[in-house]
């Protein structure tokens, strides 16, 4: 069975699968294409973000609501991530991710491993369904986070995907998002991308549909709007099934030329790793 090195995981605490075990539990695996969504089985009590600004607004009704559920609205499966990392321990780093299982989220790998930054993130807390201030289902801490070689090794944005494992259990009360793959292009189907951006007031939810545009082999590439701080966002169907991880800004010259927004497609291989990362 072909394998390439650049899919091999990576561990931030320094636990490392041989390419013989990943190509085993490849097998094992065999041809299963989707892992599904979960509507989770209640909430957390809130919490408050007291360094919260008082003076920025809280999300409005053209935003994400606090009321939906898996089968109505999946907001609650999707979260604020605070990432610091170890040379700059007291400057948080802000992305997205979204829970896949009780305890594994996943995200952009640039938000775990940073090489400039002194590599694996210092520290990850997990805020689901995060309102401005509020924490309405409270939060998780990062346990180890995961990624592959093609990105820790390499920055090859078309292997800029990993994992982040929780403290708790916390998927099996909020829910989480199912993901798929398919060897058939992804061209023209409708998703949506969800999550926070730094554009926007501070931990308010946003999202935005529309199409994917002609595919690659290992990404995906759509107009649908995002900005920074969305980064690690699912970009998922009608089903709730994330087909990408969002991840990047495509610009021509200077950001007067917007050219497309894209993620990393969940091909088969990385179907198989979040897997893997799921049953960790």
């Amino acid at each position: 069975m072909a394998f390439d090195d650049r899919d091999l995981p990576t561990s931030s605490d320094g636990k490392e699968i041989t390419k013989e075990e990943m190509q085993e539990l490849k097998r094992t695996m065999g041809d299963v294409n989707s892992s599904s969504a979960f509507e989770g089985t209640g909430y957390l009590n809130p919490t408050t973000d007291e360094s919260y600004d008082e003076n920025e607004k809280l999300n409005t009704l053209e935003e994400i609501t606090l009321n939906g559920v898996i089968g109505k609205d999946n907001h609650r499966a999707i979260t604020y991530l605070e990432i610091r990392y170890p040379k700059k321990p007291n400057s948080p780093f802000l992305c997205t991710g979204f829970f896949v299982g009780p305890d594994t989220v996943v995200t952009a790998g640039h938000c775990l491993h940073n090489k400039s930054q002194g590599g694996w993130a210092k520290s990850i807390k997990v805020i689901p369904g995060k309102n401005g201030k509020s924490n309405p289902y409270s939060h998780a801490l990062g346990k180890t986070a995961h990624s592959v070689k093609g990105w820790t090794e390499h920055q090859d944005p078309n292997f800029d995907y990993g994992a982040i494992k929780v403290e708790s259990k916390l998927g099996d009360r909020i829910g989480w998002l199912g993901y798929e793959w398919q060897a058939a292009s992804l061209s023209g189907t409708k998703v949506t991308v969800q999550g926070y951006p730094g554009s926007k007031p501070s931990g308010t939810m946003w999202k935005d549909s529309g199409s994917i545009l002609p595919t690659e082999p290992l990404s995906i590439r759509y107009t649908i709007d995002m900005s920074p701080g969305q980064s690690g966002g699912p970009v998922y169907k009608s089903n709730h099934n994330a087909v990408g991880i969002n991840a990047w800004e495509h610009w021509q010259g200077d950001k007067n030329n917007f050219i497309y927004n894209s993620g990393t497609r969940i091909t088969k291989s990385v179907f198989d790793n979040i897997s893997y990362w799921k049953g960790l």
